[in-house]
């Protein structure tokens, strides 16, 4: 399983108050006992709950590429990872953990939305492009890990199965917010 969670100021003014995420993940730490992980900017927070299956030793979330400007959290699977991690590597990109979760701030590096045409797998993540200002929510083509959000100005979002999620399919678009 694992879990991921989220708020961000669409205006990008506002802080989030502490122990917000914590409260979220916590929601979620069904999906995720083994272990929790936060990211942070000015008007944005991520969250992940754990459940260490890929990457047992080394696979904490969130992850980022080498010089940390692009930063990932990530609920689901890449059945092809091995073979992405050995194709980033032969282009330079130096991966450090043993983690699925790895490949994504690289391949966002690489081709930015359109690396999701190359992830197979089932998945939703959130990423954050330090350099672009902007946050990436994304699933899989199939919605096995819906990703869900709500609100106004202050937006945040999480991830949870399916049938307990009120998620409509169709219900909108995987977006990507500016701010």
């Amino acid at each position: 399983m694992c879990g991921i969670a989220g708020i961000v100021d669409l205006a990008g003014r506002r802080s989030v108050a502490d122990g917000v995420i914590q409260r979220m993940t916590q929601a979620i730490i069904h999906r995720g006992p083994d272990e929790e992980g936060y990211f942070q900017r000015p008007g944005l927070v991520l969250g992940s709950r754990r459940l260490s299956i890929v990457g047992l030793a080394d696979g904490q979330q969130p992850v980022a590429n080498e010089d940390r400007s692009v930063s990932a959290v990530f609920n689901g699977e890449f059945f092809d990872y091995v073979e992405k991690r050995a194709e980033l590597e032969a282009r330079g990109h130096r991966l450090v953990t043993h983690c699925d979760t790895e490949i994504i701030p690289h391949l966002w590096e690489e081709s930015q939305e359109g690396m999701f045409e190359r992830l197979l797998g089932q998945f939703a993540l959130a990423l954050w492009d330090d350099g672009r200002h902007r946050l990436v929510l994304g699933r899989d083509r199939f919605g096995i890990c819906p990703s869900i959000g709500r609100g106004r100005g202050l937006a945040p979002f999480r991830v949870r199965n399916q049938g307990s999620s009120g998620f409509r399919p169709g219900a909108g678009p995987t977006r990507s917010t500016r701010h």
